[in-house]
């Protein structure tokens, strides 16, 4: 029997079994923001692949016609003139996107093309009618531009929650480089401890949050708890409110949003966001924290205990943030099906 479960076991882990998969990278939209905010306006007005459709586009198809891509080129253009760096997103849209390669070349052919014999979207075309477009079209500058500044936040928050959960590393870089020079410099310099460090460590480091234990398991019926010391629940306390902030600002959506339309529904697309975007950085911190040979116990002196305390509470909180995620995606699915 438990041959065979031993061979069950070899066979669930075996990598061979395990489809292959691409390494998908770290994906920034910073630089393509525009070509994604363009190429959804102009699939909004105008189709130029018969698989194509607005919301699931034929992106190697769309990169492959000239005509879409004169379009793009110059909806990018639409305030006068045509950036390096706008040409270098459209690249990198296609390569990711469709697999395409574009070349200098093309591109150049392709706003010739634009500058030459592009027609106004409102006279050539009429959103929603699937006939085929054999030409480049003319956007409005103002339609341009909102649709730009609803993708800059739809995007944008995704860039953002990068950024953010990199600040939460930033905030406990500071919390263990602060441990590591206070316990490392008192037993460098034992005459460095003072009244003052003394009083702080009596009041604030050392004591139990409110009650008598400290660093032990504490049970609330079925569920088990460690309660943080007062040094610890101040550590802690300051990491939920700088999370509690960072999930929430720059959350506003864009008035009359073209692409959620409902202003409740694009805020809530970016509150829920970055909460699993955040709760998903989380994770090595946890696994960090939970290690017995973990290479913080030296850096900062502190006991394993407090590390395990720290562990718990972070997992609590990326458990808390990913319920966020899930059940507010549930919400907003729930409006489309």
């Amino acid at each position: 029997m438990r041959f065979l479960i031993v061979i069950t076991l070899l066979r669930l882990i075996n990598a061979s079994n395990v489809p292959k998969s691409k390494n998908l990278p770290c994906i920034r939209y910073k630089d393509m923001i525009p070509t994604y905010a363009c190429n959804y306006q102009i699939n909004n007005h105008a189709k130029y692949c018969e698989n194509s459709t607005l919301y699931k586009p034929n992106t190697t198809c769309l990169c492959n016609n000239i005509n879409w891509l004169a379009s793009v080129l110059g909806c990018l253009s639409y305030e006068g003139k045509l950036e390096t760096k706008s040409i270098q997103g459209v690249k990198k849209f296609c390569r990711i996107n469709g697999g395409v390669e574009l070349t200098q070349e093309r591109v150049g052919i392709a706003y010739r093309r634009y500058i030459d014999s592009a027609t106004d979207a409102s006279l050539t075309t009429t959103p929603g009618v699937s006939i085929i477009v054999d030409e480049p079209i003319l956007l409005s500058s103002s339609e341009v531009h909102l649709y730009r500044r609803a993708y800059e936040k739809y995007l944008g928050n995704f860039d953002d929650s990068i950024y953010y959960g990199t600040a939460i590393y930033g905030y406990w870089t500071i919390v263990l480089l602060l441990a590591a020079v206070v316990n490392w410099g008192k037993l460098i310099f034992p005459t460095w401890s003072n009244s003052s460090l003394r009083i702080i460590q009596k009041h604030v480091i050392l004591p139990a949050l409110g009650a008598k234990s400290k660093a032990q398991t504490q049970s609330l019926g079925p569920i088990e708890f460690i309660v943080p010391s007062r040094f610890e629940a101040l550590i802690l306390g300051l990491f939920m409110v700088l999370l509690a902030m960072l999930a929430l600002i720059n959350t506003d959506p864009v008035e009359g949003d073209p692409i959620y339309y409902i202003k409740s529904n694009a805020q809530l697309r970016y509150v829920v966001d970055r909460p699993g975007i955040i709760s998903t950085m989380l994770g090595p911190l946890v696994v960090l924290f939970a290690g017995r040979n973990n290479f913080l116990l030296w850096i900062t002196r502190w006991q394993h205990a407090r590390f395990l305390t720290l562990h718990r509470w972070v997992a609590r909180t990326m458990v808390v943030l990913a319920l966020i995620h899930a059940i507010g995606y549930t919400r907003l699915l729930g409006t489309f099906y």
